[in-house]
């Protein structure tokens, strides 16, 4: 997130695609990887307008934790 963050919002003033994905690139992060869990996170997988399970779960965490 570091890198992200320098590399993108600050170099660039912007996030998009291109960026994060070079970031992970240069970290060895598996690009594919992370779009597969993104996909996957969603109620019905790749449709974006369908729930998403891991945002609703840590919703209901940082709720309970008063955040």
């Amino acid at each position: 997130m570091n890198h992200i963050h320098k590399d993108c919002l600050l170099a660039q003033d912007t996030l998009d695609e291109v960026c994060a994905e070079e970031v992970m690139r240069q970290q060895n992060i598996s690009v594919q990887s992370v779009n597969a869990c993104i996909s996957d996170s969603f109620a019905t997988p790749g449709d974006w307008t369908s729930y998403n399970v891991m945002l609703g779960i840590d919703r209901e965490y940082a709720n309970h934790m008063g955040i």
